[in-house]
């Protein structure tokens, strides 16, 4: 099949909340703790970070993350390596620790990103962690086994 017609199915069936629901999950097995988040029903929005938008902000102990979704309609242009490069290379405020930030990006421009990515500075490419959304359905917190039955006595 075509690559394109491929990565528009993709696309165009996984809405942007499933896949910022995808990253969030994934952080949260590693530990961490999603302060902020787009399209979230009790997190507020993240605030822009450096003039950008991101899509979810988190927290692991004194540390902090930035998630940010690498749609199909991105272009790798210089433009996206200036943001992910300014993203990339930000410090917390009193203790300056770096700031990991994570791309979720579909497994189709998985390639494609780490060319963009191969344009960034070295400092600024060791806090970039890539996440490749897969869209199988997430586990559910609330498993059926788990879950008491209740027992009426007639």
């Amino acid at each position: 099949m075509n690559n394109i017609k491929d990565r528009f199915r993709v696309v165009f069936s996984v809405p942007r909340k499933d896949r910022i629901d995808d990253l969030a999950w994934h952080l949260m097995t590693k530990g961490y703790i999603i302060t902020q988040r787009k399209f979230g029903k009790y997190l507020s929005d993240p605030p822009k970070v450096a003039g950008y938008d991101v899509d979810l902000i988190g927290k692991k102990g004194k540390d902090y993350l930035i998630g940010l979704i690498v749609d199909s309609d991105d272009n790798f242009t210089k433009e996206f390596t200036e943001k992910v490069e300014i993203l990339a290379g930000r410090k917390t405020k009193y203790t300056y620790r770096p700031v990991p930030l994570y791309l979720s990006v579909p497994a189709d421009r998985l390639n494609e990103l780490r060319k963009a990515i191969s344009a960034v500075s070295d400092e600024s490419r060791k806090n970039i962690r890539i996440h490749v959304y897969t869209s199988t359905q997430l586990p559910s917190l609330f498993s059926e086994e788990s879950q008491r039955t209740k027992a009426f006595i007639n």
